[in-house]
């Protein structure tokens, strides 16, 4: 019987082996397809918002308060050579959208940090939530990341 039990200890060993290995390599998993995950809910977010003539829920799930009708006119002749011509929400010359969707990244073995380097982002972000995710999008990079260091895929 000790035949059977050390190769089932091995196996273990083995699996145990596998995991830290790609505990290791989360780096490479988080910046490849993690970002990605987050690009497509970003783009798929700001897609969903329309024009900011009305309030909206995000496909996010996260609310943006309406623009008052004057800065929205204001806006739309203000930005009408633009892409976009001010007609879309948060979007006036694309640069916060930009950044938003392809933020700085800094991965560790242990996390992903995206950020957004611009010095209004934070006072848009305060009655129009970007950065942050609904149950599915959050759902979805737990099941991978979980899949990737259990099975070595995600």
């Amino acid at each position: 019987m000790e035949a059977g039990i050390q190769m089932k200890v091995d196996a273990i060993n083995e699996k145990l082996d596998g995991i830290t290995q790609r505990v290791n390599g989360i780096r490479a998993y988080f910046a490849r397809v993690v970002y990605a995950q987050y690009q497509k809910a970003q783009i798929e977010q700001w897609k969903s918002a329309g024009t900011g003539q009305g309030a909206v829920t995000t496909s996010e799930g996260n609310y943006w308060e309406a623009l008052s009708p004057a800065y929205y006119k204001r806006k739309t002749k203000k930005y009408a050579d633009y892409d976009y011509g001010g007609k879309q929400f948060l979007v006036a010359t694309g640069a916060l959208l930009k950044k938003v969707i392809q933020p700085d990244k800094i991965t560790t073995n242990y996390s992903l940090t995206l950020r957004v380097p611009t010095t209004y982002a934070k006072f848009v972000a305060e009655k129009r939530p970007f950065m942050s995710f609904g149950d599915r999008t959050r759902q979805t990079i737990e099941d991978g990341i979980a899949k990737f260091l259990l099975l070595g895929h995600g």
